[in-house]
């Protein structure tokens, strides 16, 4: 099964076409992915995460990097659980 992490950096290279990334990457800080990017990732995230996030959730540290999203989703499926 993959990880959440390794799913977030395949959308990323696969899907937005973003290259030589890491998985502590500052995306955002980075210059990496923008505002309108930052929508897409949510959007796959709730698609293949299972979780749903809300406005309270689109906050730039939960999108600093791909292992600050996986720790967000991992944090969001146990308040669910």
């Amino acid at each position: 099964m993959i990880n959440v992490g390794d799913r977030i950096q395949d959308f990323l290279e696969n899907t937005l076409l973003i290259r030589g990334i890491e998985k502590d990457t500052a995306l955002i800080d980075g210059g990496y992915i923008d505002s309108i990017q930052i929508l897409e990732l949510a959007m796959f995230i709730e698609e293949t995460c299972e979780v749903t996030l809300v406005a309270d959730d689109m906050e730039v540290e939960n999108f600093a990097s791909i292992d600050a999203m996986a720790t967000y989703v991992s944090q969001k499926r146990k308040l669910v659980s």
